[in-house]
């Protein structure tokens, strides 16, 4: 545990996300601080309303939530926000709270925006996402509030004692933009990949491997338009297999057979990971148009911590400029598509096809990310001087 953060005097996390959601965020908070939460951490969230601060779980019950039973961001951001900030800062009156740390996405942005206000207490800031280009303007049910959520995240980042963001872009942008400096902290992980089977394009086919959402229906088709023509040239089929919701309904309606869409649900991470292992390549993409270059520019992919584990090759579809440009790409193991034009994604897939290294294991290239982004004793020790200079340890 950080200096000076302790059961008795404890950092308050307060997060959208709450501490069993299954997205990337949560993900991502889980591997740095799940041993100490309840012993150093009280994790609080306006999206839960259980309260067990023995294992240092708290929702808060006077936002939409606990007045309706029903989570409403737009009810939190407008007319809650006093109340869940005031039953925030009572709670660390209580516990003798140190400091908090506030993840600046959805709720929490204008809850933030409180506590910044009242100053009772110091501030972290992490950003995973740009609340307002990445998220806000990106929403119909958010695009009015663009705005307030706007002059709210840029007043609590001028606050903050500290901050942290998930790639270099991001913390330069906000350091044009609100003159604040930033440190980068991404997930944690500790144990290096293992080999996956190797892949036989004649037996297995063509398939595509996809976690998570993709921000928005648009590349889908695209993809399956690309694959579908790359595999009818192999003559072998074409398969795209979603590990969660996603859009794969959809897909499956407007393929119309050209190719199979399996849609597993939300299944645990483990379990995605042993049907990635077994797809030719993964998909990893970013948005194209205007509205999302910010997002492209400024956010990194927590999936891309997961696919590591299946140590099978990347294609990355995504705009020049995004955060992924600096991925390193060799060995064939990661490949670039920068259009939304099908023929350019059949040869970047192509072009994988054809690496000699494509139906081998890349676990040794998945392993020189996951030291280079995702060590987990580095980021650790970044977020314990984080935690440490916030609780007044040093």
């Amino acid at each position: 545990m950080p200096a000076g953060v302790t059961a008795s005097r404890p950092i308050i996390l307060v997060s959208d996300q709450p501490w069993d959601g299954a997205g990337g965020g949560a993900v991502l908070l889980r591997s740095l601080v799940e041993n100490a939460i309840g012993n150093g951490i009280v994790w609080v969230t306006p999206c839960r309303i259980e309260q067990d601060l023995k294992s240092g779980r708290f929702g808060l019950r006077s936002g939409s939530l606990g007045q309706t039973g029903r989570f409403s961001l737009l009810d939190d951001i407008l007319k809650n926000r006093a109340r869940l900030a005031d039953e925030l800062e009572d709670l660390a009156h209580r516990v003798r709270a140190s400091g908090i740390w506030t993840v600046m996405h959805g709720a929490t942005v204008a809850i933030a925006a409180r506590l910044a206000k009242s100053g009772k207490l110091p501030l972290h800031v992490t950003v995973h996402d740009d609340p307002v280009h990445a998220t806000a303007l990106r929403s119909k049910r958010l695009a009015l509030l663009a705005p307030l959520i706007s002059r709210d995240f840029g007043f609590v980042l001028r606050k903050a004692k500290s901050i942290d963001v998930v790639c270099r872009p991001m913390a330069e942008r906000y350091e044009r933009k609100y003159g604040v400096k930033s440190t980068i902290l991404h997930r944690g992980l500790s144990t290096p990949p293992s080999p996956s089977p190797v892949y036989d394009l004649r037996r297995d086919g063509l398939s595509v491997g996809i976690l998570g959402n993709t921000y928005s229906y648009q590349q889908l088709p695209v993809l399956g338009r690309a694959i579908a023509s790359l595999a009818s040239r192999h003559n072998v089929p074409a398969r795209i297999i979603i590990c969660g919701e996603g859009f794969g309904a959809r897909l499956r309606q407007e393929m119309q057979g050209a190719i199979e869409v399996e849609v597993t649900g939300h299944i645990p991470e483990a379990e995605s990971i042993e049907r990635l292992r077994r797809c030719g390549l993964l998909y990893l993409n970013y948005p194209f148009g205007r509205l999302n270059r910010v997002l492209g520019e400024t956010s990194f992919p927590t999936k891309l911590s997961t696919y590591i584990y299946a140590s099978r090759p990347i294609l990355l579809h995504a705009p020049e400029g995004t955060s992924l440009k600096d991925l390193p790409k060799t060995d064939g193991f990661l490949g670039a598509w920068t259009t939304l034009n099908p023929e350019d994604g059949s040869s970047a897939i192509h072009s994988m096809l054809d690496s000699p290294s494509f139906p081998t294991s890349h676990h040794e290239s998945a392993e020189a990310l996951r030291a280079r982004y995702y060590d987990l004793t580095v980021h650790r020790a970044t977020l314990n001087s984080i935690l440490e200079e916030l609780a007044g340890g040093r």
